[in-house]
């Protein structure tokens, strides 16, 4: 199975003084067969490296409520649980979308709905560099997740849903305070739950969780209760763990071993995570360099390339009137590269090339005011290679001017 869930069944109804919960009782149809993974390779990325995660919501506005800020809290608490890692976590954007066909979806044991498969494939966006988050309804589940090895990185399928309930302040009574999420996140990270093969074999694969059984009646998920439902093993069953089943105000805790558990599998499977170089203000470029990763350039901010620039496989994202010169020798390559507006709702400025010898091969350039400013100075001859490139949803495709005739392609 390609994910993993947490399933929650209806209206269990406690005796006497307890609450009563809409979904109160949890269980995971995960694939119980533990993956193997070679934590000895070699990684992309060098260990103990702050990994900064950059988190793009998806909500689905079925469910008049706005979330904004709950998910934007959902943010710090996701920043509070996992503080002893190497993990941050920083808000990207908030994406809202209408489709009441991906709303309120029963999720069938042993795979993934295909409504949800359909919703990933259409939102997703750079999921290589961005934990995608999908805010839906959920009629049978507080959420679930992939993990870090169901998918090559750049797989749309990668990523988290979530019951909108189960976030910050969303409703569900001793499961809202934001925790879901922190749970789901670990086992996006590759950490299984606590009680992964009960009382037997590997367990969850990391030696300071002690086993134990999963959580059986409602007085198991507080963490007043002390349960030792391994008697044989050692320890108590871990009521403040993120990945057991308890309700949220008891969830404290990542072990040490689970935290790096977590950074390892991130630095074997994800090694481009949050891989994002970002440009906030104006920058010069003056030293060599290859880019093959995720740039982010904001809003009314020039990005000036005086060095021979290469973009290999990368992602750039400009925001609203953004642009990237390239002026006093600089030179541009790009190879199976994308340009393109950091908020769908706004243009950008485009590339604007002041030198000649540019190389542009095998890119695509979209959602501009213009796509490719040409403007040679001086009578020096223009040697641009444009191959097999693409330039879309622009005002202007191409505008060149001074000494070479102006031509605009929409």
């Amino acid at each position: 199975m390609k994910y993993i869930k947490t399933i929650i069944i209806l209206a269990f109804i406690l005796i006497f003084s307890e609450s009563i919960f809409a979904r109160q009782s949890l269980f995971c149809a995960t694939d119980q067969t533990p993956q193997i993974v070679d934590e000895n390779s070699l990684f992309k990325r060098p260990a103990n490296m702050i990994i900064k995660i950059p988190v793009l919501y998806h909500v689905n506005d079925q469910n008049p409520t706005n979330f904004d800020v709950m998910l934007e809290d959902n943010i710090d608490v996701l920043n509070t649980s996992f503080a002893g890692s190497n993990f941050t976590f920083e808000l990207f954007g908030i994406n809202h979308f209408d489709n009441n066909n991906w709303d309120n979806i029963t999720i069938p044991s042993g795979s993934e709905p295909s409504a949800f498969i359909d919703m990933k494939n259409e939102l997703s966006k750079y999921p290589e560099y961005i934990l995608n988050v999908y805010v839906t309804g959920i009629t049978n589940a507080a959420g679930y997740a992939t993990f870090p090895w169901d998918y090559s990185e750049s797989n749309s399928l990668h990523g988290i849903v979530i019951d909108p309930g189960y976030i910050t302040n969303g409703g569900e009574t001793n499961f809202d305070s934001g925790e879901v999420l922190t749970h789901e996140v670990g086992h996006y990270l590759g950490v299984y739950h606590t009680f992964q093969g009960g009382c037997n074999g590997d367990g969850d694969k990391v030696d300071d969780t002690p086993y134990h059984l999963e959580p059986a009646t409602a007085a198991d998920y507080f963490c007043s209760t002390t349960r030792n439902s391994c008697t044989s093993k050692p320890g108590n069953d871990p009521q403040n763990n993120f990945m057991n089943y308890v309700t949220t105000d008891c969830m404290t805790e990542f072990t040490d071993g689970q935290i790096e558990r977590m950074e390892t599998i991130t630095n074997e499977h994800k090694p481009s995570l949050g891989e994002i170089i970002e440009f906030t203000s104006n920058a010069n470029l003056t030293q060599n360099i290859t880019i093959t990763t995720f740039v982010s350039i904001e809003d009314n901010v020039a990005v000036t390339i005086e060095a021979n620039i290469e973009f290999l496989n990368a992602t750039i994202l400009l925001g609203e009137n953004s642009t990237i010169i390239v002026d006093n020798g600089g030179k541009l390559i790009s190879n199976n590269s994308l340009f393109s507006r950091l908020d769908p709702d706004k243009e950008h400025d485009g590339i604007y090339l002041k030198t000649t010898d540019n190389e542009i091969n095998d890119t695509k350039i979209s959602g501009g005011y213009f796509g490719l400013q040409i403007r040679n100075q001086g009578s020096g001859t223009t040697t641009h290679y444009i191959n097999d490139s693409d330039i879309e949803d622009n005002v202007y495709g191409i505008f060149t001017a001074g000494s070479i005739p102006m031509e605009t392609l929409r």
